[in-house]
């Protein structure tokens, strides 16, 4: 039962017990009517229809229903003769057409909100109108009912249900039950509700997964009636993350009560709940509950006094709470005792029946008004007129039925001969697909034929051009050749007589070629130095691999037969961006080619395969080879011909390629898994990819990674900004819609030619037999002219359909970079690439595609489009960082032509605003740091081993920054400054460390090996200043260890200000020190620290003290936090300001986080300053790291969440638009910050994001320079 029916049953109870006779009128059979026999209370059937409405229903017909069955109830009750009527439900109306009509008082009892479970004829407004004005009294079930349904102060009263032990136990379903938890040692844990999406079970399951990786035994036991769809959903959520010993679902409980003895905590779930019925009866069972913040719930459970509350979706902070209760036993009892003496004092019969009794005796001097008068002479009219028209009903009735029968005959004919149509439509398609399979075959042997013939060609042009040279004519030739083949023959007898064992006849003739060819290349090479003019007319040779004989150069052989579609892309771009001439590329197409490139194998080598298709090369020739040689073996995932069961499947094109994923058991030969296992390295191109290969087998050496993917990038991004012309839409579908690329699919979609008046054609870009009128045709095209061609054919909209998943997909990348709205197939790799994208369609089915369409289209035609964003995009040098790894990415090289490629939009963006990145000068060991923390002790040694418990931490980019100590390797500042350049930065502002105080070393300034290498050299084109950070150190709650007398601190008397500036003096003198008209630039970090009169002082000492070392100043600026313009000095804005109090802070767990959606949107916005100071813009914060050996500094823990790229892009978008018309020291901008790594503040690239944040705020900085620079050009 239903809670609203189990409250209705107490309610009966309790006025039963004090006289109240109760009729209840029952619309259907069911568990309720035998509650009420047992009860001996009387009852009636009467069928009457929620006050709700299907889809296909109009709300006119469902009212004349409505009012039909209330004059059928009107009838039957007039015989009761009932002093009240009372309905138990907000969903049924009828109760109250009813009263009026006899001229009754009615109450009405609402026990749920209504939506969305129910789909309501009224809107809450109308509905709580009607309510009210239907009703001489309106009782709520929780407060949180009553305010949304707005009810009369009047009319409307909280009475809270009635909830005892005894209304959900009994000795029978105890007896059957036994015992519901299988494993004593394990915590309990238990929810109780419909199972349903409401009911939200989907929290605890991911919760209880999260706590099972971490270790904890927990059972979980899921009880309630199950709707079958989202059921079969939590079940699959059980199975993927094996959870099947961990969790268990019961089905339907009529009364939990041994559930709920049995369990440790109950959980609660709900998205909303009226009341919370189940948390008052775990409370009585006197268990902790852990319920969500909705509905009535906050009025039963307060958080951390007889329970605990968190966010309905939040299944991380679900984890959390039920992780404290684990290790927080007392606090769990005090909870369950609270939870116990709250439920017993408010939740009993007295204060509801009891209440309701009170209700009852008000309405004795009822009076009927007019409008209900009206009513009663309605339904007493048509009491008269009811049996004539029931009679009516019943004939119509009949001839309906006959009717329905003819239909129904018809139906049947015309659905066997659709099941005719699909049949042959089947046929045809088989023979479709068997047609295009000899054709793909057909063209590959055309393409190596055409191949062998160019070859073969250019040979004989060679050997032409060898033999009619003059030159070739004359004697000397003749002798150079005589040598040349006494040495060479030779050689070449040693190298058959070695070789003789192991190779085949043909090897044999390919070695014999190979050496003729080389033969004659000799020759040519040596004509041409003893020719006069050095004109000589020699074949192309430049076609052969060449083999360095060097040890230091590294060679990547890789295996490839292929000459098209995404292989060939896929080494294409591992060519375009690797093979220099510090690294050797060379290709295998045979098994004699892989045999006689053995002997040059280095281990530094890398050996890499897709797969063996069209060679003749076997597994074991790899296996042995990477047995004897130790060379890198690498193995990048393309498709799925590793699980073939016959050999002709790793050699040969079948389309079985496309669907062996699909199948229920999948399997490795024994050679492949030998293989597998032996590679150094295994690329997964996509999570779908890994899941498949892990089901069967989880590889140590697997790696994921998307594809390099990089080559013309430059031509992306189409504009969308115009509304659609000339009432035509444009369709891409730039792939080949072969069958197995969703050729099948398509012609349900070109059916859909016409669109709200706008025509719809379709623009096939690559191979396809489709046909349909409004397909436009535009054959294959090259990979650098796709861009070009949606924008000339004004392309709105792309189609990516696949029957079989894709491993990767490069035209989907080509799709993203578009920019445009994408309606793709939900499967493979389309899921996780095109996750969270805005403007994409994920089609599920193939009959959902034109509804899935209908929505791109409508987007298009209202103009709505909003791009994918840059975020999405892979960018020009965004090389994943395996195949950096793999090939070892020059970056200085890389950056440096990033460098000279921007500069001029930089000296333009100098002119309007000047970007600095505030810089953490520590990364050293420190005494005063290993006083307070441990002995070495520095962030970036924190990060390493914090990096082992927590995976999600970004940390520096291998084999560029990696886990640097700033103060041993001076070229880590020299990559900062080259990376920060290339970034559109003009500088560091530099935390400055000066305290007038320190007892542990007596050095004034700290960290300042690491700040004088800023000052060693001169950096082109880069400042620094320093930035004040006078904090002092004993008294900061991060570092206040300090005892017995030591001290860090900071005064601020005369004599301490002149030290200060002496000190400072030679840093200001040098070039790259920031100076604004002769003032060199100065920042104040915690003015708060300083009094209004040492603020003054320490500007008027400093000043002093600079003008009298040549400069014409002291350029101050002060952070804002200390309100300082009534100084007359420039103010910055400090982002993250997470200590002023509107900031959008919450702590959960006893973490504060930052809001930084609302910090963008609402708090940033909403600063009075942001106009005039100096703006700091901020990506992530989390100082974790900076405590994590130091768990007593806990509390001080702060984090970002909702942080994503495109709010960093909008926050300095926002920034950047407050600089159009500044001047001086007001045009700098602070990034905050390069590598505060202890705070995850870093825009410095990592190994697990790349140059993702650089990227983006180089993305944002270049288009406002441009933007700028066009609108100044165009003024």
């Amino acid at each position: 039962m239903a809670g609203a029916e189990r409250s209705l049953l107490e309610l009966l109870d309790g006025l039963k017990s004090r006289g109240i006779v109760c009729y209840v009128v029952l619309p259907a059979e069911g568990i309720l009517e035998d509650e009420l026999k047992k009860r001996l209370i009387p009852y009636s059937i009467s069928p009457y229809r929620f006050w709700v409405m299907d889809e296909n229903e109009k709300k006119e017909e469902v009212e004349d229903e409505i009012s039909s069955q209330a004059i059928e109830l009107a009838r039957l009750l007039d015989s009761v003769k009932p002093d009240i009527i009372y309905t138990n439900t907000s969903v049924i109306n009828v109760g109250a057409l009813v009263a009026r009509m006899l001229g009754k008082p009615h109450i009405w009892h609402i026990r749920e909100f209504g939506e969305p479970s129910y789909k309501l004829i009224l809107p809450i407004k109308e509905r709580s109108k009607f309510v009210h004005e239907n009703s001489e009294c309106v009782i709520y079930n929780s407060k949180a009912v009553k305010e949304y349904y707005d009810g009369d102060k009047d009319k409307g009263i909280v009475i809270y249900n009635n909830i005892s032990v005894d209304s959900f136990s009994s000795d029978d379903d105890i007896k059957k039950m036994g015992r519901v938890f299988k494993n004593k040692e394990s915590y309990k844990l238990a929810t109780i509700g419909s199972v349903s999406v409401g009911k939200n079970q989907e929290d605890i399951i991911f919760a209880v997964r999260d706590l099972v990786r971490e270790g904890i035994d927990i059972e979980l036991v899921i009880a309630g009636d199950e709707e079958s769809v989202y059921a079969e959903k939590l079940r699959k959520i059980v199975s993927d993350n094996k959870l099947e010993n961990n969790i268990r679902f019961l089905g339907y409980i009529h009364k939990p009560y041994r559930i709920l003895s049995e369990t440790d905590v109950l959980v609660v779930c709900s998205k909303n709940e009226a009341f919370g019925r189940t948390v008052v009866e775990g409370m009585l069972v006197g268990k902790p509950v852990i319920a969500t913040r909705v509905g009535g719930i906050p009025e039963i459970i307060t958080d951390g006094i007889n329970g605990l509350l968190y966010v309905a979706g939040d299944h991380g902070e679900l984890s959390e709470k039920l992780k404290f209760l684990f290790n927080n036993i007392s606090k769990a009892d005090l909870y369950a005792i609270n939870g116990y003496e709250f439920a017993i004092k408010n939740f009993n019969d007295d204060k509801y029946s009891g209440k309701v009794i009170e209700v009852l005796s008000d309405l004795n001097d009822f009076t009927i008004s007019g409008f209900n008068s009206l009513w009663a002479n309605v339904w007493k009219l048509q009491k008269r007129d009811i049996d004539k028209r029931n009679d009516e009903i019943f004939s119509l009735t009949k001839s309906i039925q006959e009717k329905d029968k003819v239909i129904l005959l018809q139906e049947k004919y015309l659905h066997d001969k659709e099941d005719i149509i699909q049949e042959k439509d089947k046929v045809i398609i088989l023979q479709e697909k068997y047609l295009h399979d000899k054709e793909d075959i057909i063209q590959e042997k055309d393409i190596l034929i055409k191949n062998k013939d160019v070859e073969l060609a250019q040979h004989i042009k060679l050997v032409h051009g060898l033999f009619i040279s003059t030159s070739w004519r004359v004697t000397r030739p003749f002798r150079f050749i005589s040598t040349v083949l006494k040495r060479m023959s030779l050689l070449f007898i040693k190298t058959l007589f070695r070789l003789a064992k192991r190779v085949t006849p043909a090897l044999i003739k390919k070695i014999i070629k190979r050496w003729f060819l080389l033969f004659i290349k000799k020759i040519k090479e040596k004509h041409e130095d003893s020719s006069c003019d050095g004109s000589t007319e020699t074949g192309d040779t430049d076609n052969l691999p060449v083999i360095y004989n060097d040890n230091s150069l590294k060679s990547v052989y890789y295996i490839s037969s292929v000459e098209s579609g995404g292989t060939k892309k896929y080494i294409d771009d591992l060519l375009d961006t690797f093979a220099t001439k510090d690294m050797n590329f060379v290709r295998i197409k045979s098994r004699d080619d892989l045999f006689f490139y053995e002997k040059y194998f280095k281990e530094s080598d890398i050996l890499l395969f897709q797969y063996l298709l069209y060679t003749d090369i076997e597994f074991e020739d790899i296996i042995n080879i990477k047995k004897e040689k130790s060379l890198k073996l690498v193995v990048p995932v393309h498709d799925f011909y590793f699980f073939g069961e016959k050999k002709n499947e790793f050699y040969e094109f079948s389309p079985k390629v496309h669907t062996i994923y699909s199948k229920e058991v999948l399997s490795f030969s024994p050679l492949v898994f030998e293989l597998l296992n032996l590679a150094d390295i295994i690329i997964y191109p996509s999570n779908f990819v890994k899941n498949i290969f892990d089901s069967v087998y989880c590889f140590k050496t697997a790696r994921l990674s998307g594809h390099i993917d990089n080559r013309n990038v430059n031509h992306a991004a189409i504009s969308n900004e115009d509304a659609v012309s000339e009432k035509i839409i444009n369709i891409g579908i730039i792939n080949d819609a072969y069958p197995h690329k969703g050729g099948s699919y398509y012609p349900n979609l070109f059916r859909l030619y016409e669109y709200k008046g706008y025509k719809i054609f379709y623009h096939i870009f690559g191979h396809s037999k489709l046909d349909a009128p409004n397909v436009i045709f535009h054959g294959p095209y090259r990979e650098d002219e796709i861009y070009s061609l949606l924008q000339e054919n004004e392309i709105h909209g792309l189609v990516f359909l696949n029957e079989y998943a894709e491993t990767y997909s490069y035209s989907l990348t080509k799709g993203i970079n578009t920019r445009l709205p994408v309606l793709y197939s939900k499967i493979g790799a389309y899921t996780e690439r095109m996750r969270d994208k805005t403007n994409s369609f994920p089609l599920g089915d193939i009959a959902s595609i034109q509804t899935e369409a209908c929505k791109m289209f409508d987007l298009i035609i209202n103009n709505q489009c909003h791009a994918f964003g840059n975020s999405d995009m892979v960018l020009e040098k965004d090389i994943p960082n395996l195949y950096q790894e793999l090939f070892l990415v020059d970056y200085d090289k890389m950056l440096d032509d990033k460098y000279h490629k921007n500069k001029k939009y930089y000296d333009y963006l100098f002119k309007i605003v000047e970007p600095y990145a505030i810089y953490f000068p520590q990364f050293h060991a420190l005494k005063e740091n290993n006083r307070t923390f441990y002995e070495g002790y520095h962030d970036m040694v924190n990060l390493q081993q914090a990096k082992k418990e927590d995976s999600s931490l970004e940390t520096p980019i291998k084999n560029y920054l990696g886990y640097y100590n700033l103060k041993n390797d001076p070229s880590i500042i020299e990559r900062q400054i080259l990376l920060a350049k290339t970034h559109g930065f003009k500088g560091f502002g530099i935390y400055y460390y000066w305290f007038s105080h320190n007892s542990i070393t007596g050095n004034d300034m700290l960290m300042k090996d690491v700040v004088d290498k800023f000052f060693e050299d001169n950096f082109d084109s880069f400042d620094v200043f320093f930035i004040y950070a006078n904090e002092s150190w004993s008294d900061n709650p991060a570092f206040n260890q300090y005892t017995n007398g030591c001290l860090i601190t900071n005064k601020y008397s005369k004599e301490e200000i002149i030290k200060n500036f002496e000190n400072l003096v030679p840093y200001f003198r040098h070039p790259n020190y920031k100076k604004i008209d002769n003032k060199p630039v100065f920042l104040i970090h915690h003015p708060h620290e300083m009094t209004d009169s040492e603020i003054r002082l320490f500007v008027s000492v400093g000043d002093e003290i600079v003008k009298s070392n040549g400069f014409s100043g002291l350029e101050l600026i002060i952070n804002e936090i200390k309100g300082g313009r009534h100084f007359g000095i420039t103010n910055y804005s400090h982002h993250p300001d997470y200590k002023d109090t509107t900031t959008p802070v919450a702590v959960e767990n006893g973490i504060r986080y930052i809001d930084y959606q609302k910090y963008v949107d609402d708090y940033f916005p909403n600063t009075p300053s942001r106009f005039r100071n100096i703006q700091t813009v901020f990506y992530n914060f989390d100082n974790t790291v900076r405590y994590f050996n130091h768990k007593n500094k806990q509390i001080l823990v702060t984090k970002t969440k909702n942080n994503n790229i495109e709010y960093f892009k909008k926050f300095l978008i926002s920034s950047l638009n407050t600089y159009k018309h500044r001047d001086k020291s007001q045009k700098i901008f602070l990034m905050n910050s390069w590598n505060e790594w202890g705070e995850q503040m870093a825009l410095e690239p990592s190994s697990e994001s790349g140059f993702r944040l650089l990227d983006a705020f180089c993305e944002v900085i270049l288009d406002f320079a441009k933007e700028d620079n066009h609108k100044d050009t165009n003024d």
